[in-house]
This record gives structure tokens, sequence and C-alpha cells, in this order.
């Protein structure tokens, strides 16, 4: 490849990239045949050019992640054109550049859609890889292992397919056509992505090895997943497809069979993605590295591998709207093992930090078992834990939504902000509902009715704001009471956030004062 013709195409490539960085999408590089060797293999009438864009930690939902490929690939066909002439290309057809688009997780563990173990520990170094953005510092990739794991290569088999769909999403070639396609076919979902929802059910049921690869199974999995999504997150594109899954699942019962666009096909793709990291991050069959456990016997492996069971049955309930398991295990190793958790020091990071609910659930066990009894001696205290985090979470979600404030008709007016606005206050909703039994049994009687009223009131705001968000008036703006919404919405959260604070030191010395059972 000519250099001057090279070093035009790179130089292309770093001016999209300074443009397209921001907050969604925060580094690039590229690989391949343009790279290796000086560009001597690349041929510029044929040749693709590689590119792995990685992800804003911000976008770990899969709704967000959806809506952010979809923006992604409106600015690759810019992109796609001025490539087109720059290679001087007779053909428009077929895509220039191969996106892989990753979020974190994937890069650290070393997960690429080829399904090559070591893919970005192999690419990601000088002399095979250049950094769009003139960064030097190579990512810190440390894989994961135990891939021949059985269970654990089967979730992360929906990963790579994920990732491979992400990639096709993206193929937009010069002259606007797409490389994927609407799905019409009577069967629910395709074929692939139900078998590879059947792989992610099966590891996590443990059921029989039949189950593996079965589509009514994958589809089921799948369908029950978006359900949960839905409930949680009171999401409009969540509900419409949520529609259309429900026509295609009893075709007989309505007059039109909707089928899924490439929009929803990636969506679906994410939902399963976010189950499957969930399950790799708390299963037992990782590594205590990942586990976020250090275990130094078989004893407390055992107990380590009962807490991560339970934290995966939690967040599989959760995400499916279902009450939340119990442990089931003895007192004095459910006691063990709540200490050994609350002791760790990476506790507060990581999927727990996003579930308030998990601390929440695990306090009530612990003081359940404890009956009230004092222990003298006992250091652990997951009220106060449950509570802080609480607080915490609840003013990042604040502050984001905050965002808005003062410049609601344009930010409003973006779909994209919308959905991550509805996201934010549902985290809002979910926290406080969470955390409510305890600020209830806590609280002094002298100032529960306090409590309850900025509760209640910020419950209310919070619905009221998701039913405003998509309302506009006869000219096209947002209704005026959005602002004053924020505004409430700022003072109730802030209130309740003090008190959880309030709540949480008070709860330090709790363990030695007499506990009032809780009641399911």
């Amino acid at each position: 490849m000519p250099k001057d013709i090279r070093d035009n195409v790179i130089e292309c490539l770093k001016k999209w990239s300074q443009k397209t960085n921001g907050d969604l999408f925060v580094d690039f590089w590229i690989f391949g045949s343009i790279i290796s060797d000086e560009g001597e293999q690349f041929i510029p009438e044929r040749s693709d050019i590689d590119l792995a864009i990685l992800l804003a930690d911000s976008l770990e939902d899969g709704l967000n992640r959806t809506q952010s490929c979809k923006d992604l690939r409106d600015l690759k066909f810019e992109l796609e054109q001025e490539l087109l002439k720059l290679l001087s290309r007779t053909f428009a057809t077929e895509p220039i550049v191969s996106i892989v688009l990753l979020t974190k997780v994937e890069l650290v563990w070393d997960i690429h859609k080829s399904k090559v173990s070591r893919f970005f520990r192999d690419t990601f170094h000088p002399g095979s890889c250049l950094n769009l953005l003139g960064n030097t510092d190579f990512p810190s990739i440390s894989g994961i292992t135990g891939r021949e794991d059985e269970r654990l290569s089967a979730v992360i088999q929906a990963l790579e397919v994920t990732q491979k769909y992400r990639n096709e999403y993206l193929a937009i070639s010069p002259n606007g056509s797409l490389k994927v396609q609407e799905h019409t076919s009577k069967e629910v979902f395709p074929k692939e992505l139900a078998r590879s929802s059947a792989q992610v059910c099966w590891a996590n049921k443990i059921a029989d090895q039949q189950s593996k690869f079965d589509i009514p199974s994958g589809t089921s999995y799948l369908t029950d997943l978006l359900k949960g999504k839905t409930v949680k997150n009171h999401n409009q594109v969540l509900k419409a497809l949520e529609k259309k899954i429900q026509k295609r699942t009893y075709p007989n019962q309505y007059r039109d069979l909707p089928g899924l666009d490439d929009f929803d096909l990636l969506l679906l793709h994410e939902l399963l993605f976010d189950q499957a990291c969930i399950l790799i991050r708390s299963n037992a069959f990782l590594e205590t590295q990942y586990s976020g456990f250090n275990s130094a016997s078989e004893e407390a492996l055992e107990t380590n591998q009962s807490l991560l069971h339970f934290e995966q049955s939690l967040q599989n309930q959760l995400a499916l709207g279902l009450p939340p398991p119990k442990l089931i295990i003895g007192e004095t190793e459910t006691l063990d093992l709540i200490k050994n958790f609350a002791n760790h020091q990476s506790f507060s990071s990581g999927c727990i930090s996003e579930n308030p609910e998990f601390l929440v659930e695990l306090n009530h066990q612990f003081y359940e078992l404890i009956g009230g009894r004092s222990r003298v001696g006992e250091e652990v205290n997951f009220l106060y834990y449950a509570f802080s985090t609480a607080s915490k979470k609840l003013q990042q979600e604040l502050k984001a939504v905050g965002k808005i404030d003062g410049q609601i008709e344009a930010c409003l007016s973006n779909k994209q902000i919308r959905d991550q606005t509805r996201n934010h206050l549902s985290n809002m909703e979910l926290v406080m509902s969470g955390s409510w039994r305890f600020i209830e049994q806590r609280a002094p009687e002298s100032k529960l009715n306090e409590c309850k009223y900025y509760y209640s009131h910020l419950m209310k705001t919070i619905r009221n704001l998701q039913d405003s968000i998509d309302q506009k008036d006869d000219l096209g703006k947002p209704p005026f009471d959005v602002e004053m919404q924020i505004s409430d919405l700022k003072l109730y959260a802030e209130r309740c956030s003090g008190w959880l604070d309030k709540l949480a030191l008070d709860s330090q010395n709790v363990i030695k004062a007499p506990i009032m059972n809780i009641e399911h």
C-alpha cells in the first residue's frame, strides 16, 4: 500500500475518532493489515480496516448500549463515504471499516467474537495496533481463566455472540446498505439468538445436557428477561418490544405477526449480554480474582460459593421481578459468610454497589438470624453498608437526572437523553423501595411521619417525571411542570439521602441493641 494513501487513511480515521470521542465512546484503536508491517498487506481496493472502539463505563445498561450503537452507525456512515473517496474504490456496496464495539469487561476479560481466547492480548501492543487518540498506554487485559469449564464457556458465548451482532449491525456500506435484516420468519427469535439464550439458561439452572441448545428453552428464558427488564424500567421501547414478542409468541391471537428489526434484535442481544455478565461476575465457577473473595481453605471456599450462588439467584430474581431468595444454610455458616463478605475491601465496587437490594436482603436475613440477640465483639454491621450504599447510589442517580435542569427543552428533545433519564429515575425508585422497610424500622418514632412524607413524595415525583418526559404541549415543547418536578425531586431525594446517611451512622452500634424481627 502506498505510504501516502496509508497516511491519509490513518489521518482520516484519527479525525473521525476525535470527533466521535466523548461521553459514549472513549477510546479507539486500529489493527490488522493496515498496521501490520506498515500496511504492506493492505490492499486499498478491497481490504477491511479493523477498528476497535471502547464504550464508556456509564453504558452498563443494554438499552443505553443499543441506542449508542445506533448513533455510532450514523457516524460510521460518514466515515465510510470519506474512505471510499480516499481509497478510490469503485464499488460502494461493501463496508470498508469493521468495528468491534467493546465494553470494558469484554476487553479486560479478552472476549472476542472470533472465540480466540487471547485475541486482544495478542493484538494490543506496539506494531500490531495504533491508538487513534494518541494514547501511548495500552489497556491492561487480564483475560479470564477457566474457559474450559463447560458452564463458564456456555455463558461467555453469549458475550461473543452479542459482540458479533454489534459488528454486523455496524456494517453499513458507503451507499447506506446494511448487513443485518429484519427477522420475519415464524420463530419468535432468530435461531442463533435463541440457542445462545438456551446456553445461558442451561449454565444458570444447571439443567440436563439436552436443554443446552434447546430453542424453546432459550426463547422462554429471553422472553422472561425482557419481561423482568420492562417491569423494572417502565421504558416505552422495552414495552413496545415486549408487545411484539407477545404477538410473535401467540400468533393465533393477533391479526398481524410483527417482524423484529435490527434495533430490536440488537437490544435482545444486549439484554442477554447483561445477564451473562451478572452470571460471570457472581458465579462460583470463576477464580477468586473475579469472584471478589480470597479463599484460604475448602471451608472458606464453600462459604464463598454459597454467597456467590445467593448473589446470582438474587440478581436473577430481581431481573425477573420476583421476590428475593433465601440463604439455605445454617445460622453459624450464614453469619460467617456475611462477616467474610462485609469485611472484604472491594465489596462496595462492581455489581454489588449497583444493587443495594443485595445488601438490604442480606441484612434482612442477618438480623432475622440474630433474632434480637446481642453478640459481644461482633463487628460486622451490614445495615451500615446497606444504608450508606443506598445513599451514594441515590445521590449518583439524582446528579445524573439533574444534568437536564436548565436545558430541559433541548435535552428532552433527544431520545437517548430521555431514555437515560428514565433509567436514572427507575434506579432511584429501586433504591428507595429496597431500603424503605429498614428506614421505617430504624427511624425514631418521632421522625417516622417526616420520613414517610419525604419517601412518599419522592416516589410520587419520580413517577410523575417518568410520565412527563414524553409529553409535549401544543408547541411541541416539554410541559412546564417538568422543571418544577425536577426541583421537587432534588428536595425530596436529598432529604431521603440525608436520612439514609444518618441511619447508616446510627446503625454502627445497632448490633448491641435489641433488634426487632422482620417478617417477610
